[in-house]
């Protein structure tokens, strides 16, 4: 528990042996540089943490590994070398980092879902055990290479939310913080439990270290519903895979069967252990406010403004709600109207005919909104020459005669705000083009 005010907790993590980060994945030329700028920016934050560079798998960067997997001597390969932005962002990587280990003995599987992508689970599983291996600090934050927390808001919203009730038993000492991206809600759209995010943790190295001590993926679950059939009632999400279960619940239910073994997933999304996987969500885990806390992923920069996302995953406002929640408390019935929102949503999807209807409209909304840009600079050439005439005198009319205004950008920076009116309110006309008229009516 974290038993100290915030500033004490957030101060000790700034001392040697407070804090440890992990940052793991593939280097590549192509991503080279990016995971020099964030490795840089990690230091810049945390001047005194152990900064560990994990790497999967790499045909960039060569050197000497010894038996625990640190690389010295640190040298691009000799394609690459006659490339001088790859050699300064390895240098900066050695400037920025304690130590840069490469991971060995994994292969990466056939894809996921049923597309090109290819699993690199099991990469991913060396790569943060290679690297847990080696953090020394209190705390450990392990990150895929890729994401980086622009500044430290996320310890002072981790230290405001760890200590929130929890019931037992429970799987780690202290909860973990991960991301809300893609902690899926097992009663709405892809109705997968335990499909807790793995995109970060956050929290004790102990709990941490725990968590990645699993094995690795097989070929035969990697390649299931190639032999086998999606569940009955399976929507058009879930019916997407290969695997018998995906990366995400691979990680999270390894780690937790050991602790529980009376939980089940015999396949992705098998629910049997549904109600379970929420309530050790509540009580293991802490779900991130990812705008707080400043979480930059420009890979899935589209996730952050996807309207289905607060249906599809579990938002930290809901995390948060759930765990005020009573223990007898039933998340079938919680859930019970985001599942019809997500029906109607997957009955759109689905009927042939209904989908054919909702790209028609959005068809309609498309080209509704192209002709109004394509006439908005013409209603406003008519607005402007409208005003003009407007503001154009008569011969020997001197009720329209105006003294000359300053441009309203210098009127809004330098002029007082005019009097109340007494004797006459002022009334305002704003045309299409957005200029204003004023005229002044009698009191009632």
């Amino acid at each position: 528990m974290v038993d100290v005010d915030c500033a004490s907790w957030i101060a000790s993590l700034d001392k040697v042996g407070g804090l440890s980060i992990v940052i793991q994945g593939s280097l590549y030329d192509w991503n080279i540089v990016e995971t020099a700028n964030h490795c840089l920016h990690w230091r810049t934050l945390f001047p005194h943490a152990q900064i560990l560079l994990s790497i999967a798998v790499t045909d960039v960067v060569t050197g000497d590994r010894d038996p625990r997997g640190v690389l010295t001597g640190l040298s691009l390969s000799p394609a690459r070398r006659p490339d001088g932005l790859l050699h300064s962002a390895l240098r900066q990587i050695e400037n920025a980092c304690d130590e840069v280990i490469l991971s060995v003995g994994a292969l990466p599987l056939p894809p996921i879902k049923f597309d090109n992508k290819t699993n690199n689970i099991n990469l991913m599983i060396v790569a943060a055990q290679a690297g847990l291996a080696r953090a020394t600090g209190a705390y450990t934050l392990r990150v895929r290479n890729d994401l980086f927390f622009q500044d430290r808001e996320f310890l002072t919203f981790y230290h405001e939310n760890v200590d929130r009730p929890r019931a037992g038993p429970n799987a780690v000492a202290q909860r973990v913080m991960i991301s809300q991206f893609f902690t899926l809600n097992p009663f709405t759209l892809e109705r997968l439990p335990f499909h807790f995010s793995d995109w970060f943790h956050f929290g004790l190295t102990a709990d941490i270290r725990a968590m990645w001590d699993i094995g690795f993926m097989s070929l035969s679950d990697a390649t299931y519903y190639l032999a086998h059939d999606h569940a009955p009632g399976s929507n058009v999400y879930e019916r997407r895979v290969r695997v018998r279960i995906a990366v995400e619940q691979h990680v999270a239910f390894s780690f937790l069967r050991a602790k529980f073994p009376d939980i089940r997933l015999d396949y992705h999304n098998d629910w049997t252990s549904r109600e379970r996987s929420m309530r050790i969500l509540l009580d293991d885990f802490l779900v991130c406010d990812m705008v707080r806390c400043k979480v930059i992923i420009e890979k899935y920069d589209r996730a952050f403004s996807d309207p289905r996302i607060d249906l599809q995953c579990i938002s930290y406002t809901e995390w948060l709600r759930l765990t005020l929640m009573t223990r007898d408390t039933r998340f079938a019935d919680v859930f019970s109207k985001q599942a019809r929102y997500a029906q109607v949503h997957l009955l759109i999807r689905e009927e042939p005919g209904l989908r054919w209807l909702k790209l028609t409209i959005n068809a309609g909304k498309f080209l509704l909104g192209q002709a109004r840009r394509l006439f908005d600079p013409v209603r406003r050439l008519m607005a402007t020459a409208g005003l003009r005439a407007m503001d154009t005198p008569l011969p020997g009319d001197t009720r329209n005669e105006r003294t000359p205004r300053p441009s309203r950008a210098h009127t809004r920076r330098l002029a007082p705000k005019p009097p109340q009116a007494t004797q006459a309110t002022q009334a305002t006309q704003v045309t299409p083009s957005g200029l204003k008229l004023r005229s002044s009516r009698g009191a009632p």
